[in-house]
């Protein structure tokens, strides 16, 4: 259900045959108490307006009538609360004495490969060691791909439900996203059972996101389904096995690009973007652009998969010819996209288990490209990892200088 679609009130006119005034009086107030039922039970649920602002990042609300200003008027906004930040300067240089790429490859598959962590991945250990650098006031959180395939702690299960459960609604907003509408069904399901009563504590929309907002065709099902047009052309002409199974169906979903539905939703900002949509995740990130560049997202999630690129793609199932970053590998690749968060102010980790390690700039080694060569690193096809982006401002670099204080 699309919240901006939604009207909240209306207006009725009617003309009264004369001599009917107590009927006319009867009638309005009838009139008037559907209204208060209408405002009191529907409106907060779709169609609450507020503004979220969190302590030590600056949030400001969104100008409906002129919405292109909005990226002028906070491309520079600075902190003004001081209480959860550190400096980004001191984070900076903390973040690149602390590079450990030798250590990322000796615990590569026993800390930081899904496959094998997969029910308590990094991104649930994450989220449970650095909770309280969250603001707990104002949170406003976007699960993008957020299908429900498990329930409990499983990684396959719905991130924004975690969310809901620990900060609660009554002054936070959780999104999820889901474009099947089978497991859309499912993760309502999900919905029900983990949140009762509190069940409307998190807006759950079926649709997909891109770079665009638009009607895109969704290929494969499932939690393999994905946008990425790569997949289906390069598996029919050298995989047609591969393809057949996973990626020859397709169908019309909904998609937004994030910018355009944080504008219409009148979000200011967004504490955590998480994106999981199976190899189309950088393009997410891609439309979320303007608000990156306004600082208005501080924590973006996202996989590197063997889906992200057709030489990836073509390492892990087309024959396993590994790719190298000497010669060249197609982007998105995790090195495209540290370069790009980087320049944006995004610090990058891996995540693992036991710790974060860094990815961006003088921390990156070109080994790290581990989808690049699945089977040498793996033994198997399937490359599954996950990658965080903290922007370096606000209570952002608290938890870059957290993170980096763990061992």
């Amino acid at each position: 259900m699309q919240c901006h679609a939604v009207p909240c009130s209306g207006r009725l006119s009617f003309q009264w045959p004369a001599g009917c005034k107590r009927c006319a009086v009867l009638l309005a107030l009838n009139i008037v108490a559907l209204n208060i039922v209408v405002i009191v039970f529907q409106r907060p649920f779709l169609c609450q307006q507020l503004s979220a602002k969190s302590p030590g990042w600056t949030g400001r609300t969104i100008n409906r009538t002129n919405p292109v200003s909005r990226v002028s008027q906070l491309e520079n906004v600075s902190d003004t609360v001081t209480v959860r930040s550190v400096n980004p300067v001191d984070s900076e240089k903390r973040y690149f004495q602390s590079c450990l790429p030798q250590y990322f490859l000796d615990h590569l598959t026993k800390e930081f490969y899904n496959l094998a962590v997969r029910r308590r991945d990094g991104l649930d250990v994450f989220l449970e060691t650095y909770i309280s650098l969250w603001p707990t006031d104002g949170l406003v959180m976007f699960d993008i791909g957020a299908g429900c395939y498990a329930s409990g702690s499983d990684s396959d299960s719905t991130l924004a439900i975690k969310f809901a459960k620990h900060f609660g609604c009554a002054k936070n907003r959780f999104f999820a996203f889901e474009p099947q509408p089978d497991v859309f069904m499912k993760t309502m399901q999900c919905l029900n059972k983990e949140l009762f009563p509190d069940r409307f504590c998190v807006a759950l929309e079926n649709a997909a996101f891109s770079n665009v907002t638009s009607r895109l065709q969704l290929a494969g099902k499932a939690n393999v389904a994905s946008l990425t047009g790569h997949l289906a052309e390069s598996g029919h002409k050298k995989h047609p096995a591969k393809a057949d199974r996973d990626y020859a169906k397709s169908m019309e979903v909904m998609a937004w690009d994030v910018a355009t539905y944080a504008r219409l939703h009148n979000l200011a900002k967004i504490d955590l973007l998480k994106i999981d949509t199976e190899g189309h995740d950088f393009t997410v990130v891609q439309g979320a652009l303007s608000m990156l560049r306004a600082k208005e997202i501080m924590v973006v999630v996202m996989e590197v998969s063997d889906k992200m690129n057709p030489d990836f793609w073509g390492a892990s199932y087309q024959g396993g010819k590994p790719v190298f970053h000497s010669k060249h590998i197609a982007e998105p690749n995790v090195k495209s996209v540290w370069q790009f968060m980087l320049n944006l102010n995004y610090f990058g980790f891996w995540l693992g288990t036991k710790r974060l390690v860094p990815l961006s700039g003088a921390c990156w080694d070109d080994r790290m490209e581990i989808c690049g060569d699945p089977h040498g690193y793996l033994n198997s096809g399937i490359c599954w990892f996950d990658i965080i982006f903290i922007l370096n401002q606000g209570y952002g670099a608290k938890m870059i200088n957290e993170i980096l204080n763990s061992k």
